[in-house]
């Protein structure tokens, strides 16, 4: 290759690295091979994967007659043999007044006929991807080998060009998609209602969401980001532990924990946490769901289906312990109406008395409606506040000093001995 030669493909080698541009790459090779050889026309046709197909990618100086869209697809079987042959070893090839050439039906359809032709392949690791065909229209011209080998110098920085830029082009796909993956784990991120975090190993928090900051009591991750996870376990302890069954495991799932919010005040969470490798330094990622509403749902359940034990035991041993009662102070008020004797009716009052106050509390158990406890019970028991208990029968109770019910003549009887 002489000197003058290498430097014109440089200039074409470095025409074509300007843009990385499929089809601008396949214009400027059909300028550069025009100009070269001195053509009138030159057109990159692109091979299609099945090798049936030629479309025309960009063209220089394509005649206006030439411009319409069933020409821009060519079927490879009805071209001249010879481009055909040359197709499959991959070879250039050229053509001038042959009379075969001419009698062939897909050239005698064109409104211009080329006098002359030179194709040359365009090869990209060992596969056909394209070619630049070259056309003189007015006069015969006779390629030769050094028009052949320009000609197959352009195409193959032409294949070069075109697979650089099909890297390029990938690697933008890539970095798009990429992005909108990053994009779509932001907003996930950003909008979801779990609190989600990273720590170090040394505890510091790295990331966390919107969520997980106001699980904590505070109004932005920038408020928790850099402080110590510590802070916010009501037992830090409890961190470690986990943390070592997660380095063991790779991962804990759903376990409930007691985080302390930035006042101080106990939060219940479920946790997720994994630990992972990122930039060659051992990290924690996890996620915390804010679990409160559903522990007092629990327990408001809890202390429903306690309700229901003790109000209907209390109702069974109301009515158990009523019967015998009715019959115990209907005696006393028998005895009571016909005692004529001062000291019988002084013993026998108190015994009404503490019968009323043993019925108030048997209607009292029948109208339990939350469960109270007494304060100081002795020892460790447990004891049910049974007149806090039921606060609606304060008002239909009566007293506990009220007065003995009155004698069949109207009197009431005084109880002090």
């Amino acid at each position: 290759m002489t000197d003058d030669t290498a430097d014109v493909l440089l200039a074409v080698a470095q025409a074509l690295a300007g843009t990385t541009n499929p089809r601008e790459i396949a214009r400027r090779a059909a300028r550069e091979v025009t100009r070269l050889l001195g053509a009138e026309t030159s057109v990159y046709f692109q091979i299609d994967d099945t090798y049936e197909y030629a479309v025309a990618v960009a063209g220089y100086r394509v005649p206006e007659a030439l411009r319409r869209p069933e020409l821009a697809r060519i079927r490879i079987g009805d071209l001249p043999v010879f481009i055909g042959d040359a197709l499959g070893r991959h070879e250039a090839a050229a053509t001038a007044g042959d009379q075969p050439f001419f009698e062939n039906p897909f050239i005698q359809s064109l409104p211009v006929r080329p006098q002359s032709l030179l194709y040359a392949p365009v090869v990209e690791d060992a596969r056909l991807k394209g070619a630049l065909v070259s056309y003189w229209w007015n006069e015969t011209h006779r390629v030769t080998d050094r028009e052949i080998r320009l000609a197959t110098s352009v195409a193959r920085r032409a294949a070069i060009a075109l697979a650089a830029a099909r890297v390029i082009e990938q690697s933008e796909l890539r970095r798009r998609e990429a992005e909108a993956t990053e994009q779509r784990y932001r907003s996930l991120f950003e909008r979801s209602l779990a609190g989600m975090f990273r720590t170090r190993r040394d505890g510091d928090v790295s990331e966390c969401n919107p969520a997980f900051a106001r699980i904590l009591g505070f109004s932005t991750p920038n408020d928790v980001i850099g402080r110590r996870a510590s802070e916010f376990w009501m037992q830090p302890a409890d961190r470690e532990v986990m943390l070592a069954a997660v380095e063991r495991t790779g991962a804990v799932t759903n376990v409930e924990v007691t985080l302390k919010r930035g006042d101080g005040r106990p939060v219940a969470v479920l946790m997720n946490v994994a630990s992972l490798v990122d930039a060659g330094e051992r990290v924690f990622e996890g996620q915390i769901l804010d679990i409160t509403d559903r522990k007092r749902a629990e327990a408001a359940r809890r202390e429903a289906d306690a309700l229901r034990s003790v109000a209907s035991l209390a109702n069974g041993a109301a009515h158990d312990i009523n019967n015998p009662l009715t019959v115990i102070r209907g005696v006393l008020e028998l005895l009571v109406q016909r005692s004529e004797e001062k000291v019988s009716l002084h013993r026998l009052t108190p015994a009404l008395r503490a019968i009323e106050q043993i019925a108030e509390t048997i209607r009292r158990m029948s109208h339990i409606t939350r469960l109270e406890l007494v304060p100081d019970a002795p020892g460790d028991m447990t004891m049910l506040d049974i007149r806090e208990s039921a606060p609606d029968a304060n008002q239909t109770s009566a007293p506990p000093d009220s007065p003995a019910p009155p004698d069949r003549h109207g009197a009431s009887f005084d109880s002090t001995p």
